[in-house]
């Protein structure tokens, strides 16, 4: 932390010295400059500007016709030239538009009334000449200009009409932007009241409120006070309720009582004076809204998870701080001074500064890009000359360096600019800086106004944080979150699982099937409440990778009973759900403990939603709080067919048997364009679809009926007549049969279940 500089004020009787001439044409809020653009042909075209904020090294300009751009000091004269009467400029495009605007209406009425169109109701008698007018083959010129008129004419003048009004908003809109400028200067001072008001509201304690959990003897006078830089999460620290998502507001005694005993108390808070951050949570919980008042109410409880609670150790003391001020991720930042004196990387944009980083970090940025690029290339190539097989399977088999990573985030160090004079955005990364430190500074006001005024940090010597010497004295500052070093690989969840279900075989225990049959059931019977959490196996195919559970369900109804006396005396309808292994769970493999490798590493800790219900779960069942598993059911018994096969079975064979044949009407039809055909026509029986024919017209020697002009729809036809029922028909065998109609046999496509909505 750095002390303020005290500032020494001299007063002199020497007459105060000439300031030098102002440049008439150097950037200042206000003033308007053309601005040299160039286009994406290359040629450039001025635009009009006006400078709306200059900052230490740059000048930032806005304008009708371009978007807020900065400018470095060094380039500004280069491309930007001063207009001294900006007025004119504007009044003249704004006339520009105007006029236009009138040309374009005048275009659309004298269309209108060139096709005598009119908006009055009826038809007027100038209407009513106009039609005359157009009487015989002229007809037809004055409704193809009216169809060329709604169809192409009309709306590109409308389209033209509205791009000339929003350019003629935006002319008019232009003396605006100067005064915006105006204001926008006024911000600083505004922000700097704004700030004085709220320190002295967190030295004063106006935004906070102490409870005392558990009392005892405080700890020594001299004992500093251990800050810890990372902000813990209850829910991620006591894992309760993990099923639901975690620990709710109401739970707050309850957390407080669990972080009392000695060994939480132990782990999270070691230093016999010491201060922890906490929240509620780390992820927004999703909770179920039936209605206005549970909107209301999970309304409220999210805004209660956002809320930093300070906890404080002081010897056997224990105290909670309850506060609405949003420290951050990190308590304090990671600025020290030798950082602040190399040189500083920074991704902003658009006024903002979204990270900073050292230059070490950033020069292993880019090496780490540069290897994932190279690779990527390398594999590339090899890839184009392998087919589609060879190519994922060689794609599986070598993976590039850091792929997730560069998979899914867009933090490339091409991004980056160095944190000086030459970057435009030099004064918003300064303004971070300070944010960040000002940000450290509100914590040492609370600490110092608990010193000052409160008995919680009772005994201490009389520190005075706002000194170098107070600081070094009373704090001392534990960089735990972005300076932790944790030994070898960060444990993989997924490995971890894959590992475990390699293990799965008929009567293993798995979890993960309910909610596979929770996301295909579509129309499941309300009797129909699907396999339990836990559930054994009951067939597994090592080769297809798929797991079977069988579970019998409640009848809907006893009209759907059948003939199966053992079926019919349960009472039960047998149901089963094939899984693909990866998305189960080995719980029979699981052993208790496993879940503390990715609780106790800080890298997979934040991600405990995707493995906590799991691993948890599985610890409760070795721990014999989820009771027994009862044995997998066996497959029921294959339904013996009837002899001969069913009636539904040689109805279809009947019906595919009837294909190629020619066949005559047994009755006259009548399809449903009107077209009639009478009793003993001639057809050709084409094809079966859903029990009803497709027929075609054919002559008496059998062939097919040559195409005749089309009457009413126009080109050549022939008959042709679909959902013809069998009985419709009569065979005439003395006519071939046709072998490009008779029915084939395909071989079934076998369903895959990878369609259940991961």
């Amino acid at each position: 932390m750095t002390t303020p500089n005290a500032l020494a004020v001299t007063a002199t009787l020497d007459a105060d010295p000439v300031p030098p001439a102002e440049d008439p044409a150097a950037p200042k809020p206000g003033r308007w400059y053309w601005y040299a653009v160039k286009g994406e042909d290359g040629v450039s075209a001025r635009r009009l500007v006006c400078v709306t904020h200059v900052g230490s090294n740059y000048a930032r300009i806005d304008g009708p016709e371009i978007s807020p751009t900065r400018i470095h000091e060094d380039k500004f004269h280069d491309v930007c030239v001063l207009e001294p009467n900006p007025e004119a400029v504007i009044r003249q495009r704004t006339s520009q538009h105007e006029a236009t605007v009138h040309e374009l209406m005048a275009e659309v009425k004298a269309l209108t009334m060139r096709l005598a169109v009119t908006s009055a109701p009826g038809l007027p008698s100038g209407e009513a000449g106009a039609l005359a007018i157009y009487s015989g083959k002229n007809v037809e010129q004055y409704k193809a200009a009216l169809a060329l008129a709604e169809k192409k004419t009309l709306p590109d003048l409308f389209k033209r009409i509205k791009l000339e009004n929003e350019l003629l908003g935006v002319w008019l809109s232009a003396p605006i932007i100067p005064l915006k400028a105006q204001a926008e200067a006024l911000n600083p001072a505004i922000d700097a009241v704004r700030e004085r008001v709220f320190s002295v509201e967190l030295y004063a304690g106006l935004v906070e409120q102490v409870v005392q959990i558990t009392d005892g003897e405080p700890a020594g006078a001299t004992e500093k006070l251990h800050m810890f830089q990372r902000r813990a999460y209850m829910d991620e620290e006591c894992l309760a309720q993990y099923e639901t998502g975690g620990m709710e507001f109401k739970n707050m005694e309850a957390f407080d009582a669990w972080l009392a005993r000695p060994t939480n108390l132990q782990r999270l808070l070691p230093f016999p004076r010491c201060l922890l951050a906490f929240q509620v949570r780390r992820n927004r919980k999703d909770r179920e809204i039936r209605s206005l008042y549970d909107y209301f109410r999970v309304m409220n409880l999210e805004a209660l998870d956002k809320l930093t609670f300070l906890y404080v150790r002081n010897g056997q003391q224990l105290f909670r701080l309850s506060t609405e001020i949003e420290f951050g991720a990190d308590l304090f930042p990671d600025l020290t001074e030798d950082q602040l004196s190399g040189v500083l990387y920074a991704r902003a944009h658009h006024d903002t500064v979204h990270k900073l980083i050292p230059e070490r970090q950033w020069l292993d940025l880019r090496e780490r890009e540069r290897r994932w690029e190279k690779a990527r290339d390398e594999r590339e190539a090899a890839v184009k000359k392998m087919g589609r097989a060879k190519a994922a399977a060689y794609i599986k088999d070598h993976p590039l360096p850091d792929e997730d990573f560069f998979r899914w985030h867009s933090d490339s160090y091409k991004s980056y600019k160095p944190f000086d004079r030459t970057n435009v955005f030099y004064d918003d990364i300064s303004k971070h800086i300070h944010d960040e430190m000002t940000r450290h500074n509100r914590l040492v006001l609370i600490i110092q106004g608990l010193l000052d005024r409160s008995p919680v940090l009772h005994p201490h010597p009389p520190w005075q944080l706002w000194t170098s010497e107070g600081f070094a004295s009373a704090l001392e500052l534990h960089y735990d979150d972005k300076r932790a070093l944790t030994p070898g690989e960060a444990p993989d969840f997924q490995a971890y699982r894959d590992r475990l279900n390699a293990l799965i075989t008929v009567g293993t225990v798995t979890l993960g099937q309910r909610l596979v049959w929770q996301l295909r059931k579509k129309e499941t019977p309300h009797t129909d409440h699907g396999p339990d959490k836990f559930s054994r196996v009951a067939a597994f195919s090592k080769k297809a990778g798929r797991a079977t559970f069988r579970w019998t369900r409640e009848r809907a109804s006893r009209a759907n009973w059948n003939d199966d006396e053992e079926t019919k005396n349960k009472g039960g309808v047998p149901c089963r759900i094939d899984v693909k292994v990866r998305r189960l769970f080995n719980v029979d493999a699981y052993k208790p403990g496993d879940f503390k490798m990715f609780f106790s590493d800080p890298r997979t800790r934040a991600n405990y939603l995707q493995w906590a219900p799991l691993l948890l779960e599985a610890e409760e069942y070795h721990a014999g709080n989820r009771g027994e598993v009862p044995a997998p059911l066996a497959a029921p018994p294959k339904r013996q067919r009837l002899p001969g096969g069913s009636y539904e079975y040689w109805k279809r064979k009947r019906l595919q048997e009837m294909l190629g044949h020619a066949a005559r009407l047994r009755h006259p039809i009548t399809t449903k364009g009107g077209t009639k055909y009478e009793k003993g026509s001639l057809w050709r029986i084409m094809s079966l679809y859903r029990g009803t024919f497709s027929i075609g017209g054919i002559t008496p020697d059998g062939a097919n009926e040559p195409l005749t002009p089309d009457a009413n729809h126009g080109g050549l036809s022939s008959r042709y007549v679909r959902g013809v029922d069998a009985h419709e028909l009569e065979i005439d065998d003395s006519i071939p049969v046709d072998p490009e109609c008779v029915y084939k046999r395909r071989k079934p496509r076998r369903k895959d279940d990878d369609d259940d909505g991961e």
